[in-house]
């Protein structure tokens, strides 16, 4: 009788664990997207960069209107950073942030005209001393001559191209290189104004914009006084939104077709994409200028979109609230495909955030030019940091004066500034010595 027990357990458990492992997703999702990624893949790079993408319009970051289905299934298949911020809330010293894992004080490219050093060591100049096969395909000519050729055995930018004839540009690279160590750099310009480009036709995503409405720099950037003087009403204001909205759904298409090629070629699983926002955009979201980037420090002009998406989605449908900036896309790409760690840059890797969710910093930072109505311009640094739950932002002018303070938590689109408290304040100038210290004695 015993011995008829003991087998039938044994039928018992040997049916069990089969259909428990097979229905262990569903019954435990969380369990099933725990992080179990390697510390190192080595693994060919793809990153791509979206210039005037703001965290905010992407269905995986909120949208509950999102126009971009293929980037928030990336999002799915990796790794999501709820809360990154641009270093910069301009393009160009957040795309050289990147690439130099510095924030602009550090680099130094601020203001038109700026180029990076050459005694700088690029990201690109990193991975090419690795033994990785380098590439940029750039959609934005303003980067060119600005010092981010440094490294890159192919550097392609010239005039403004569109997503899909870059991305077509890089599948032909892929299909001729050897693709076991491949650094490639893509930089997709579509959400600059004039969004979509000149050329762009909107009226198939908004039919009630008017022929030729936004395909001029003067469209863009204005301030309510500029609207009133041009008798225009918040119509505008919807229609330039309407028009990035259908700019971001071309260019999400481009981007859905270049993942399905990876695909076909077996290369998607054998890659590292990451994706990320260099900046953000103004679009009618509170006051201030709309259709605008670089211009103030607001949420929609610094909060960006980075998502990291594993060979063989070792990690998926992760989602870290962690504060991390731009400048920390190089640390991890190099820490992850090399073992080599960025030594004394403010960028930091994030692979043991994706493995462990550790946090590697308390607040983020992104400095910039503040624009106002009158013509003047002054800059400033924005601090976001949280303290027990709560979330603050404070804009504070290079000559240490508080502009702005924001109870973010309860005022996300920073309607009602707020008046420090002596102890917040002292907490504040604390937190900003914290991090401009090691840069100056950098």
């Amino acid at each position: 009788m015993t011995d008829r027990r003991a087998t039938l357990l044994l039928w018992i458990l040997a049916l069990i664990f089969p259909v428990g492992s097979l229905l262990q997703p569903w019954i435990l999702p969380s369990r099933s997207n725990m992080p179990e990624a390697p510390r190192h893949i080595v693994a060919p790079q793809i990153l791509i960069t979206i210039p005037g993408l703001p965290a905010g319009r992407l269905g995986h970051l909120g949208n509950k209107n999102s126009v971009s289905p293929g980037v928030d299934r990336m999002a799915e298949c990796g790794t999501t950073f709820l809360t990154a911020y641009a270093d910069a809330n301009h393009e160009i010293p957040s795309t050289v942030s990147l690439m130099v894992a510095e924030p602009p004080s550090v680099h130094g490219v601020k203001e038109k005209g700026d180029t990076l050093p050459p005694a700088w060591m690029t990201l690109a100049e990193r991975f090419s001393m690795a033994g990785y096969l380098t590439a940029a395909f750039l959609g934005n000519p303003d980067l060119a001559n600005r010092g981010l050729e440094q490294g890159f055995d192919t550097f392609s930018v010239g005039d403004r191209r569109s997503a899909q004839d870059l991305l077509e540009q890089a599948i032909a690279f892929l299909d001729g290189a050897e693709p076991s160590r491949t650094f490639l750099w893509i930089d997709l310009a579509d959400l600059l104004p004039p969004y979509g480009g000149a050329d762009f036709n909107p009226r198939a995503f908004a039919p009630d914009i008017p022929p030729g409405f936004g395909d001029t720099a003067e469209d863009y950037g204005l301030f309510p006084a500029d609207y009133v003087k041009r008798g225009w009403s918040r119509q505008e204001a919807k229609w330039l939104s309407s028009r990035f909205d259908a700019a971001l759904a071309s260019l999400d298409s481009a981007l859905t077709t270049f993942m399905e090629k990876l695909e076909d070629r077996n290369l998607l699983e054998l890659h590292t994409v990451t994706l990320a926002g260099t900046c953000g955009a103004r679009l009618g979201t509170g006051p201030g200028p709309v259709g605008s980037r670089g211009v103030d420090l607001s949420e929609p002009s610094i909060r960006v979109p980075l998502l990291v998406r594993l060979p063989a989605q070792h990690v998926r449908g992760l989602r870290l609230r962690r504060f991390v900036q731009i400048s920390d896309i190089g640390p991890t790409l190099l820490d992850l495909a090399t073992s080599n760690e960025w030594d004394g840059a403010f960028g930091q890797s994030l692979m043991e955030v994706i493995r462990l969710q550790q946090r590697v910093r308390n607040h983020a930072f992104s400095e910039g030019l503040l624009h106002r109505p009158d013509g003047t311009s002054r800059q400033a640094t924005a601090l976001t940091y949280t303290t027990n739950q709560t979330t603050y932002k404070a804009v504070v002018a290079d000559d240490g004066e508080v502009l702005q303070f924001f109870h973010l938590s309860q005022d996300p689109i920073e309607r009602a500034p707020l008046t420090l408290q002596p102890g917040q304040k002292q907490d504040l100038l604390n937190r900003f010595s914290q991090w401009r210290r090691p840069n100056q004695d950098g």
